[in-house]
């Protein structure tokens, strides 16, 4: 994985991230994280992760994604969004 663990900070060139919540459902993962890099005021990210996409296949019913698009459309905030599907 290219985010960290649990109470994790990783360092990318410049940028340091760190995880701060994981919430596991039963088809998406959603996770926070602080990013930081020198002289700047630190940024929160919010990643949605579905994990129930088979590979190389679709979904064989669409309520776990239309779950997942409802939750997405309801997080808060104006920052940063990012959407992860393997």
């Amino acid at each position: 994985m290219y985010w960290p663990g649990e109470e994790e900070e990783v360092t990318f060139g410049e940028i340091k991230v760190k995880l701060l919540t994981t919430k596991v459902f039963a088809e998406y993962t959603i996770r926070q994280m602080r990013l930081s890099k020198k002289a700047e005021c630190p940024r929160t990210l919010t990643q949605f992760h579905f994990t129930a996409w088979p590979e190389k296949s679709v979904p064989d019913n669409p309520w776990g994604l239309v779950d997942f698009q409802q939750r997405v459309m309801a997080s808060p905030g104006s920052g940063p969004l990012l959407v992860h599907c393997r």
